[in-house]
């Protein structure tokens, strides 16, 4: 009697958080997340990085936006399977083929004040970063 109490007792935990998952998932993105998804360009393959990140920006738990100059911005997204990008105090990026960071290939490194990880980059797209920060603003003004 005790095992199936048990057993039913998980199922149910199991479930509730199964919906709360989901839940999530349906609510769609963030108002800071859809700023930048509104702004950002085509995916490309790679984009250029000579030396460094000059910037950076977290969006979401699998999205963030880097800056490689003072006009240039990519909304860059990583494997889901990825946690707690939004909470990383730096980050860096890999490159292959070069001085280039590929979709697929290429990594953010970061370390969230617990432990470190490897990102697999699934997206790359340009961003008018511009235009992103004053919808953002807009959107604060309004709130």
């Amino acid at each position: 009697m005790r095992y199936l109490t048990r057993s039913l007792a998980a199922a149910a935990m199991v479930a509730m958080l199964a919906g709360c998952a989901s839940t999530a998932h349906l609510a769609g993105p963030s108002p800071k997340e859809q700023a930048w998804l509104n702004h950002a360009g085509e995916p490309v393959e790679s984009f250029l990085l000579f030396g460094h990140v000059s910037g950076w920006t977290p969006v979401s738990a699998d999205k963030l936006v880097v800056y490689t100059g003072s006009r240039e911005a990519w909304l860059v997204s990583v494997d889901a399977t990825c946690l707690n990008l939004e909470f990383a105090n730096g980050i860096g990026l890999t490159t292959s083929m070069g001085s280039r960071v590929h979709s697929g290939f290429d990594f953010v490194r970061f370390h969230d004040g617990m432990h470190g990880q490897n990102c697999r980059i699934t997206d790359i797209r340009p961003v008018d970063q511009k235009a992103a920060r004053e919808e953002l603003k807009a959107a604060s003004l309004k709130s």
